[in-house]
């Protein structure tokens, strides 16, 4: 992890390496998700079912039943001793259970880009960079080994699809190190809201709240 300046990627600060002490793990959500699956395959009592989505559930002092629709629109019930919800911002089990959000949605938009350069290359850039800037401030970190990174940056507020995508090489112009014109292939843009929420609790009755379910937190230094 390096904190670097924006406008010549010069480094401002670098903490030493600790052999005795973890490192920052990168770890992409899709990689992440394929290995809880491998090691969910591998459990005799746990069972995937991609395609349903939860509609309703009861909860007692024995357990929990829930409800889900199916991939065939038919509805099948789940009976368990808890129900976690890990179902993300927009939590289907955190709006049935009645638990609300707390806090403050930032006047700013971030921009979550994925794209194909070399970093390293033209940098030295390490696995994870905090760009520091008043205005082009963000994270440029390494997503995989075949050149895919993402960096992240602000918008203002307001900005539809095509704005950003308009935006981008300018940002882009400020941020990225090496030799102009600049070239590099851009995979994805993902926008979202700089926001700092928390439930005001993880747990009604058998039912729990766990990840963005249970809060949405910008997630540089990982704290989302």
């Amino acid at each position: 992890m390096v904190f670097r300046r924006t406008s010549d990627s010069s480094i401002i600060f670098e903490p030493p390496h600790n052999p005795n002490r973890p490192g920052v793990l990168i770890l992409p959500q899709g990689r992440l998700s394929s290995i809880v699956y491998g090691h969910l395959q591998r459990l005799e009592n746990a069972t995937v079912l991609m395609g349903h989505a939860l509609r309703s559930f009861t909860d007692s002092a024995e357990g929990v039943t829930a409800t889900v629709s199916t991939p065939d629109g038919s509805e099948q019930k789940f009976d368990a001793l808890f129900l976690v919800g890990a179902d993300g911002g927009r939590s289907t089990v955190r709006k049935l259970t009645g638990i609300e959000f707390e806090g403050e949605t930032l006047p700013c938009q971030l921009v979550a880009s994925d794209v194909y350069y070399d970093f390293a290359k033209h940098g030295g850039f390490k696995h994870a960079n905090f760009m520091v800037d008043k205005e082009n401030y963000g994270l440029i970190s390494q997503i995989t080994t075949d050149g895919l990174w993402r960096v992240s940056f602000s918008v203002p507020l307001g900005l539809d699809m095509k704005d950003i995508e308009a935006i981008v090489p300018e940002k882009y112009e400020a941020m990225l190190p090496g030799p102009r014109p600049l070239e590099y292939k851009i995979d994805r843009l993902a926008p979202y809201k700089a926001q700092q929420l928390c439930a005001t609790t993880f747990r009604n009755g058998r039912a729990l709240l766990v990840g963005d379910a249970a809060h949405l937190t910008n997630p540089y230094a990982g704290l989302g």
